[in-house]
């Protein structure tokens, strides 16, 4: 009877322990995407100094054609940025796929015109936005001034200022 009452807390505590690990893990991963978009940002920040605010044109819009990422990864690539800082981590532990023969972006770029500024001018548009809400609160977003936040938060504080 002791045996069995050992086994079982331990099954108890093996099962809390593994909870808590994996959501720390999970937190990490939130962690380093973040480090991503920041990254995404301090390279599109140089990339809008040298080419007097005009966003980067692309070849192409379609997510499907394989040359859209390779043409954002080859844009940004100058500043530093590196293919592995488009993917996040949470998502590259899901899917598993090598991005350095399948490239893809997990972060995609707000579509801007050619007009100098447009950028900017735009507060509330985000510079990127995750492709999936992985992380639980909504899709991840960077704007202008760096900051990042989830879908889920920017809805909220879109209610809370239109309630005001």
């Amino acid at each position: 009877m002791e045996l069995l009452t050992v086994v079982v807390v331990i099954a108890i505590l093996s099962t809390m322990i593994i909870g808590s690990w994996l959501s720390i893990r999970e937190k990490a991963r939130r962690s380093s995407c973040q480090n991503n978009l920041k990254n995404l940002h301090v390279a599109m920040t140089g990339y809008l100094t040298d080419y007097d605010n005009i966003w980067p044109q692309v070849s192409t819009s379609n997510l499907k054609d394989p040359n859209y990422p390779l043409s954002w990864i080859a844009k940004l690539q100058p500043y530093k940025l590196a293919p592995v800082n488009w993917i996040c981590p949470s998502v590259q532990a899901v899917i598993g796929l090598d991005y350095t023969q399948y490239p893809r972006l997990d972060y995609l770029p707000t579509p801007f015109g050619t007009q100098p500024r447009a950028a900017f001018q735009y507060a509330a548009q985000p510079w990127f936005i995750e492709r999936a809400d992985i992380h639980g609160d909504g899709n991840l977003l960077i704007f202008a001034d760096g900051a990042i936040k989830s879908l889920n938060e920017v809805v909220r504080d879109s209610q809370l200022q239109t309630s005001q």
